[in-house]
C-alpha cells in the first residue's frame, strides 16, 4: 500500500555539476526507506581518476536490486552517443529503462541524473517519460540548475505538481 501523499510530485534536486544533488537525492531515499516508502528506478555513481580530482566515467545502480551497470566513459563503445566529453553507452541505458518501468507502481521512481542528453531526446529519455505519464506515486530526479528551465517546460505537458529543491553544501570528490 503506497504511503505517499502526494502522487503527482515530481521532486527535482538541482545545482551546480558536483554540487550535491545525488548526495542530497540519496539522503532522501535514506529517509523514505526509514519510513517504509518503496522505491525503485535509478541513481548514478561517478568514477574517478587522478585520485578523485576528474571523472573518468558513471556506472548506474539500478533500485532497488542495486545492481552495478556502465553508463557513460571516456571510451567509444558500439552504439554509444556522445554527450561532452562521455559516451553513453546502450546497456546503462537500456538497464535504466527496464529499472524505472519495473518500478512504476512503487511510491517513488527515481532518476538520477537527468542532463542535456534526456533533454534532446537521447540518453534517459523513454526512462524520464514513462515515469513522468506512468508513474503511481512521486519521481524524484536530480537536474543540472542550468537545465531547470527546459526541464520544467518539458513538465507542463505531464500534469505534475512540481517541487524543486537545492542542497545546502557542495560534495567533495572522492576516491572510488
Amino acid at each position: 500500500m503506497s504511503t505517499s501523499s502526494s502522487p503527482s510530485l515530481v521532486r527535482v534536486i538541482t545545482g551546480p555539476i558536483n554540487g550535491g544533488k545525488s548526495t542530497l537525492l540519496r539522503h532522501h531515499l535514506d529517509r523514505a526507506a526509514n519510513q517504509g516508502r518503496s522505491f525503485g528506478g535509478f541513481l548514478t555513481l561517478p568514477l574517478w581518476e587522478e585520485e578523485g580530482i576528474r571523472k573518468s566515467g558513471f556506472r548506474l545502480e539500478t533500485l532497488p536490486d542495486r545492481s552495478l551497470v556502465p553508463i557513460a566513459g571516456l571510451a567509444p563503445a558500439p552504439d554509444a552517443c556522445r554527450v561532452g566529453r562521455f559516451f553513453l553507452y546502450r546497456e546503462g541505458i537500456e538497464a535504466g529503462l527496464s529499472s524505472v518501468l519495473a518500478s512504476l507502481s512503487l511510491d517513488i521512481v527515481v532518476l538520477d541524473e537527468i542532463g542535456p542528453a534526456e533533454l534532446s531526446g537521447d540518453g534517459h529519455r523513454r526512462a524520464l517519460d514513462a515515469a513522468l505519464d506512468g508513474a503511481k506515486g512521486e519521481v524524484w530526479l536530480s537536474l543540472r540548475s542550468s537545465l531547470l528551465e527546459t526541464f520544467l517546460g518539458l513538465c507542463a505537458s505531464h500534469g505534475r505538481d512540481i517541487m524543486v529543491e537545492q542542497p545546502l553544501f557542495r560534495s567533495q570528490p572522492r576516491n572510488g
